[in-house]
C-alpha cells in the first residue's frame, strides 16, 4: 500500500459557517498545493505588503497536500491573487478576525495507491468502524496540545523508555484550553464521507474471503489469544487476525489472559502479547503460561527499544518481538511464521494445547 504518493491523494477543506457582511476584517478563501500554511501567508503578505499583525487564520495544513483554508486581513485588499502553487479569492467582509473558533471540521478524501488483497478485505471490515467511531486526531504537532508544565513530567515516560504512557499523556492529558462544550472530556472529532453514486455493474469473479481461502489452501484453523491493555490495539488487531481467519480471544491483562489459556476447554495455538502491562507485564505473564505448559507459544509486541532484563531478553530471543506501530503485512507475516514454527515441532498438534497441560493426560 501507497500513502500519499502525489499531493492529490491527499485533500483537504476546512468547513467554516462564517458568512460575510460588514466589518473591517476582508475574508479570504486559500486554495494550495506544495505550500506549508506559514510559507503561503508570508508570500502573501510580501506581495501585498502587509504587516503580520493584520493577518489571521485557523490553522496549518499540510505542505505534501491540496488543501482549502480561510484567514482574514484587518483592512486587507478586496481582490483576487493568484501565484505558483496557490490561489487567495477574496469573499468578503466580516466583523472580527478568523481564528481556529471558526473552524467547524476538517473534511479529508485520502486515496491509497497499490492496496493487496489483504489490506482491501481489512479495510472493506473496517469501514463501518470508520463510519460509527470517526478516527481519532492524532496526527500533526498541532494535536498535542494537552500536555502542559502542571501534569506529569511527558519526557521523564520517554527516557524511561516507557513509550506508551508517553504517548497516553500526550493525547489524553486535560488542557484547560483546549476547544469544545466539555473540554475535560477531550476534543470531539467529527468524520464526513462523501457520498458516491453505485459504479456500474462489472462482470467479475467474485474473490473468496481470507478465511475461506486459508480453508481452501489447506491452512489450520488457528486460535490465537490478544493481551494489550490498550483498548485500540485490542479492536483494531484483533479485527486484522479475525479478517486473517484466525480465531482470536481479547484480554486487557495478565490475569485475564491466564484464566483464559488455563480453562479446561482452551486450546490456544499462539499467544500475542504486549510486554508493558500494569500488574503483570508479557514477560511474567509468558514464565506462568510455561508453568501451565511448557510447549506455550508467544509473540511479544511492544514499543520498548531496549530490555534491560537478561531473562527477558533471553525471552524475546525465544519467541520474538514485534515493533510498534506495525502494518498488517508484517503483523500477519510474523503470525503465520510463529504458528508454522509451532507445528513443525514434533507432538505439537494446532488444537491440541489444552490436553498438554501439565498434570493432565493428553
Amino acid at each position: 500500500m501507497i500513502l500519499k504518493q502525489i499531493p492529490e491523494d491527499f485533500q483537504v477543506e476546512e468547513l467554516t459557517d462564517v458568512t460575510t457582511g460588514e466589518g473591517p476584517f476582508s475574508f479570504y478563501r486559500l486554495e494550495k498545493s506544495g505550500w506549508a500554511t506559514p510559507d503561503a501567508l508570508q508570500a502573501i503578505r510580501r506581495r501585498w505588503q502587509l504587516d503580520q499583525r493584520r493577518l489571521s487564520y485557523g490553522g496549518l495544513k499540510d505542505r505534501h497536500a491540496e488543501t482549502i483554508q480561510y484567514f482574514t486581513v484587518f483592512h486587507g485588499p478586496q481582490r483576487r491573487m493568484t501565484h505558483q502553487g496557490f490561489t487567495v479569492t477574496y469573499l468578503g467582509q466580516v466583523a472580527e478576525p478568523y481564528g481556529s473558533e471558526h473552524i467547524r471540521a476538517n473534511h479529508f478524501q485520502l486515496i491509497l495507491r497499490d492496496v493487496s488483497k489483504e489490506e482491501r478485505a481489512v479495510f472493506a471490515a473496517a469501514f463501518e468502524d470508520l463510519r460509527q467511531c470517526g478516527v481519532p486526531n492524532y496526527f500533526d504537532d498541532q494535536r498535542f496540545g494537552s500536555v502542559e508544565g502542571a501534569g506529569p513530567f511527558l519526557a521523564k515516560s520517554i527516557i524511561l523508555g516507557r513509550y506508551e504512557e508517553a504517548l497516553q499523556l500526550a493525547l489524553t492529558a486535560y488542557y484547560p484550553h483546549d476547544r469544545g462544550p466539555h473540554p475535560e472530556k477531550g476534543t470531539a472529532v467529527s468524520v464526513f464521507f462523501p457520498v458516491a453514486e453505485a459504479a456500474p455493474a462489472v462482470a467479475r469473479v467474485q474473490e473468496p474471503s481470507l478465511p475461506a481461502a486459508r480453508v481452501r489452501a489447506g491452512l489450520p484453523d488457528s486460535s490465537i489469544l490478544l493481551v494489550d491493555d490498550d483498548p485500540l490495539i485490542l479492536h483494531s488487531l484483533g479485527r486484522i487476525l479475525n479478517v486473517a481467519g484466525y480465531r482470536v480471544t481479547v484480554t486487557s491483562g495478565g490475569e485475564e489472559a491466564l484464566a483464559r489459556f488455563a480453562a479446561p476447554d482452551a486450546a490456544f495455538d499462539l499467544v500475542i502479547s504486549d510486554v508493558v502491562m500494569p500488574g503483570m507485564d508479557g514477560f511474567e505473564l509468558t514464565r506462568r503460561l510455561l508453568a501451565l505448559d511448557d510447549r506455550a507459544r508467544v509473540l511479544y509486541i511492544s514499543s520498548l527499544a531496549h530490555i534491560p532484563a537478561a531473562a527477558d531478553r533471553e525471552l524475546i530471543e525465544r519467541f520474538g518481538l514485534l515493533g510498534k506501530p506495525f502494518g498488517m503485512p508484517a503483523v500477519l507475516q510474523r503470525v503465520e511464521a510463529a504458528l508454522a514454527e509451532n507445528r513443525s515441532e514434533p507432538g505439537i498438534a494446532s488444537a491440541s494445547a489444552s490436553a498438554s497441560r501439565k498434570g493432565e493426560c493428553p
